[in-house]
């Protein structure tokens, strides 16, 4: 694979990437945004994804990481209580939560770096971002629903918070945070593929959600909860979905899908054009 020329100028902008991202990453730790380990794991994100793209590259991730952080404070107090108890304190995201979101993002990046001129990598990770930022606006917006969410598994009404349920409210919100992303790409792309891609990828999480990932019960509250160790002494005991399937690799799983969905798109758009040329 012959490199492209662009490479030369994407790695001279890795030193200003760096900095740039180094200092997102410590302004999000002094706001308790992350942790230190979200806020180093944020750094080396953002610095692969400025090298890689400059700009049109680092805006969306950035939009969607500042709006993500904004809906995660919009009436965090009323959200604790509607959601709870499915829902766990509010604390600053960890790297193991920052690379559910972007690690696909950073990956691309990478093969962005390293591509041969014929190919771009562009749409799918922007289809990546979108797709984060579908399921964070559907997770922020949906619990706050006047009407009880519905479980994708079971089709009953569950409580606001919990894992794989959908609800009018969540849904346009998913739809609202791809087009969010789509509206902050380069001009030169269609924004659709992008709104289709993420919304893909947000739907993809919900049913994973509902059907594979782990959920346990704290044998001395009785809570239903994503993860086995929490407030309690005791840890909690795997009730549904298979083990190790954590919200963290169902995200991954959905942002790569999502990217996935928009090779496909891009790949069929290409192939139609084709055809109408010879056709002509």
């Amino acid at each position: 694979m012959n490199p492209c020329p662009t490479r030369t100028r994407a790695l001279l902008r890795l030193p200003l990437g760096g900095i740039l991202a180094s200092c997102v990453g410590l302004l999000a730790y002094r706001s308790r945004t992350l942790d230190r380990g979200g806020a180093l794991a944020a750094a080396g994100t953002g610095t692969l994804i400025f090298t890689a793209g400059g700009l049109s590259w680092s805006v969306p991730m950035i939009g969607f990481f500042a709006a993500a952080s904004t809906l995660t404070r919009l009436g965090s107090g009323r959200k604790q209580v509607l959601s709870a108890p499915q829902r766990e304190v509010s604390r600053p995201r960890t790297a193991t939560q920052v690379l559910a979101n972007g690690g696909v993002a950073a990956a691309l990046a990478v093969l962005q770096i390293f591509r041969s001129c014929s190919r771009d990598y562009t749409l799918p990770y922007l289809a990546a971002i979108a797709a984060a930022s579908a399921d964070t606006w559907a997770t922020e917006l949906g619990v706050l629903s006047p009407s009880p969410p519905r479980s994708l598994r079971t089709g009953r009404p569950v409580p606001p918070g919990t894992s794989g349920a959908v609800s009018l409210l969540g849904s346009l919100a998913m739809v609202g945070g791809a087009t969010f992303v789509a509206l902050l790409t380069p001009r030169r792309l269609p924004r659709w593929p992008v709104i289709a891609a993420g919304s893909f990828g947000a739907i993809l999480d919900s049913l994973l959600g509902a059907t594979l990932q782990a959920r346990y019960r704290c044998p001395q509250c009785q809570r239903v909860l994503e993860s086995p160790q929490h407030d309690c002494a005791a840890d909690g005991r795997r009730i549904s979905g298979l083990p190790g399937m954590t919200n963290d690799i169902v995200n991954a799983l959905a942002t790569l899908a999502a990217a996935l969905f928009a090779l496909w798109l891009r790949t069929a758009h290409d192939s139609n054009r084709r055809r109408a040329s010879v056709g002509s």
